[in-house]
């Protein structure tokens, strides 16, 4: 089991918590973060953390106004991933970062997937996103941009390509 550890970063609409084995990061490993989705917290995906343990620098981020993340004026799927975006790009600015996020968390990463902007941002996977919002999103072109993408890590491959839908987006 990894121990996790607490950190907040601060975003313009409050602080964004997270949790992390902070002790074991190693700067030339990618950096995944997952995301939870709607009504939870970190902990509800922190096996996670455990499971890629060697393979990966792992980060559960909790979403503003969950868990021990600060609430934001005006909690939208746009304003979270502003939040979200700015967050993961304080922290880890100098790295590659997978997100991978579920229901809420995967609409979420799906805005962040589809600006122009993603910071340290490389990829997005979206698993089980409210898929009824979908027109709001080039899915299928990132779908199959990720489908020929040699550079995501074949674990992400392994583990997820077969059963969630899977989204990047690259600069």
């Amino acid at each position: 089991m990894v121990e996790l550890a607490l950190r907040y970063q601060a975003t313009p609409g409050g602080r964004i918590a997270l949790w992390s084995d902070w002790g074991s990061h190693d700067p030339t490993k990618q950096i995944v973060i997952i995301v939870h989705g709607a009504l939870r917290d970190a902990r509800a995906l922190s096996h996670w953390a455990t499971r890629f343990q060697g393979t990966t620098d792992v980060v559960l981020l909790e979403l503003p106004g969950h868990g021990r993340s600060d609430p934001i004026p005006s909690p939208t799927v746009v304003s979270m991933a502003d939040h979200i975006l700015s967050a993961v790009s304080d922290s880890f600015r100098n790295r590659k970062v997978t997100m991978v996020c579920e229901s809420l968390g995967g609409l979420i990463g799906l805005e962040i997937a589809g600006r122009s902007e993603t910071g340290p941002i490389t990829n997005v996977i979206a698993c089980d996103p409210p898929m009824t919002t979908a027109k709001l999103w080039n899915v299928q072109n990132n779908l199959l941009r990720i489908l020929n993408d040699k550079t995501l890590n074949s674990i992400f491959k392994e583990e997820f390509s077969k059963i969630f839908w899977v989204f990047g987006k690259w600069g």
